[in-house]
């Protein structure tokens, strides 16, 4: 760690007064734990290469009503769960994938998800217009998994007493998303890149809820850094090898309803 990111992780500690602590155990759901919390906000600071560089010279005000947004949302920092996004004079808390996934949890109709990105050469099979609809997906870890042979992303939600429900965006509409906007950018992962795309789509078809509706609201205002990886090729080195689903029966999504968000 260089001697000007200790600098600036210093400086955000000290923006870190026992009144803002107090603030934010206030906000913070009954059930999260606060040390935890906390901790995950260190942890974060620490593993990201500039946000602490950055957030130092935005000054303590701008600090504190970020580090008050995420308590709102009652999740951890960093892990694709939840981050401080900086854009010009913009700072605020922002849900990632797993972050969603999380408050989609919260709501307590849902309990597992399964997320996967699809590539050519794979068995994936939607089979819909039928009384038993089904998502079948046979992973192949031989195939080439570049990300130009990704041929779909897709998430699966299941709940206790309900069906499962899922959603599938095809190789076009992954394209025409991107190519429509800068709110994909999720680092130097495009896996989870394309996954969130599942994952918005799919929040859109729940009912309403006020944590998630605010993360979609603040995701609307996300931004493509440059030289970001929407703008170069990149291999796709696999680090999830969980098993794909069973066959699942659940209402298929309306067809071309991903293509036509604003992303």
């Amino acid at each position: 760690m260089n001697e000007q990111k200790i600098a600036a992780l210093k400086e955000l500690n000290g923006y870190i007064t026992d009144e803002l602590r107090a603030e934010v155990d206030g906000i913070l759901d009954a059930d999260v734990n606060r040390v935890e919390w906390w901790s995950s906000l260190d942890g974060y600071l620490i593993a990201d290469e500039k946000i602490a560089e950055t957030l130092a010279t935005k000054g303590p005000k701008t600090f504190a009503s970020a580090v008050k947004q995420g308590a709102k949302f009652g999740l951890l920092w960093g892990n694709g769960v939840m981050r401080i996004q900086v854009y010009g004079d913009s700072v605020s808390a922002k849900v990632d994938s797993k972050g969603l996934l999380q408050l989609i949890f919260k709501v307590g109709i849902y309990t597992e998800a399964y997320r996967a990105v699809v590539f050519a050469g794979e068995t994936f099979n939607v089979v819909a217009g039928s009384a038993a609809p089904q998502l079948i997906h046979e992973p192949d870890y031989e195939t080439d998994r570049r990300r130009e042979n990704c041929i779909a992303t897709y998430v699966v939600l299941r709940g206790p007493n309900v069906e499962p429900k899922w959603c599938v965006v095809d190789k076009g509409q992954i394209a025409s998303s991107v190519k429509k906007g800068s709110s994909l950018y999720m680092g130097d992962d495009w896996q989870e890149m394309y996954k969130w795309l599942g994952v918005r789509k799919i929040v859109k078809e729940l009912p309403e809820d006020p944590r998630l509706k605010a993360a979609m609201k603040e995701d609307a205002t996300r931004e493509k850094p440059q030289g970001s990886i929407m703008d170069r090729a990149a291999d796709f080195t696999d680090h999830d090898h969980d098993d794909a689903p069973e066959p699942v029966t659940a209402d298929l999504p309306d067809a071309g309803d991903v293509a036509d968000e604003e992303v």
